[in-house]
């Protein structure tokens, strides 16, 4: 089989017919992650493929079952306006190897400024596992105030948003969505060192939905050395 076959990424590999195959079939692609393929099916919900890694033949990699634990966390924890939403959750193969497929809600990418905001939030967890929110926003703010100085000039960035902590707060959708996307980081993050996977909460791996709630979506990796 020839390399040009496949997209092969950091952890997972995706065989080159799979992504043929759905575009034959109307699927719009959207974009790849770390191991995963993300398309827009013609009925307008998001299809995601995971990849398999280099060596595993007859079970999921290590990788996969991260991905389903995601799925199985959010499916437990369906009251978390703060989580994604998956259906149709199943394996399948394809040219001899094992891949998993999932459908997910339809969500938005964040603007500059709330998207800056939203990449410092894990440096936090540890005040907000103390609940110590007012602390834990305070740095939230300075972190973004800091992180967003080269992003100045960014269209849609902002920088009189990050004056006090109301307005970061109101950015983040108001008291209650705010409080509760923080106590969600925080829940993930317990949840990742419980399974062993590494937090990969950048600004990139939060979206929302067409009501402005702030998503956490695709949070955990796998490095080799965690294997």
């Amino acid at each position: 089989m020839r390399a040009q076959d496949f997209t092969t990424e950091m952890a997972g590999k995706i065989h080159g017919g799979i992504r043929k195959a759905l575009m034959d079939k109307g699927y719009k692609y959207l974009g790849g992650g770390i191991d995963k393929q993300a398309y827009l099916e013609p009925n307008g919900q998001v299809y995601i493929v995971f990849g398999y890694r280099q060596g595993t033949l007859f079970d999921f990699s290590p990788d996969q079952r991260m991905f389903i634990n995601w799925i199985d966390y959010c499916n437990r924890n369906k009251d978390n306006p703060h989580l994604p939403r998956f259906s149709g959750f199943e394996s399948f193969e394809f040219q001899g190897r094992k891949y998993i497929q999932a459908r997910m809600e339809t969500l938005q990418e964040l603007s500059k400024t709330v998207g800056t905001l939203v990449g410092q939030i894990d440096q936090v967890t540890k005040q907000i596992g103390r609940g110590n929110f007012e602390s834990a926003y305070n740095k939230i703010k300075a972190y973004a105030e800091f992180a967003s100085a080269e992003d100045y000039y960014a269209p849609d960035y902002n920088p009189q948003y990050f004056e006090d902590i109301k307005e970061v707060i109101d950015l983040l959708g108001g008291p209650e969505q705010a409080d509760g996307l923080l106590k969600t980081v925080y829940e993930v993050s317990r949840f990742a060192r419980k399974h062993n996977f590494t937090v990969d909460l950048h600004s990139g791996n939060y979206m929302q939905r067409p009501d402005g709630t702030i998503v956490v979506n695709d949070p955990f990796v796998i490095w080799e050395r965690n294997l």
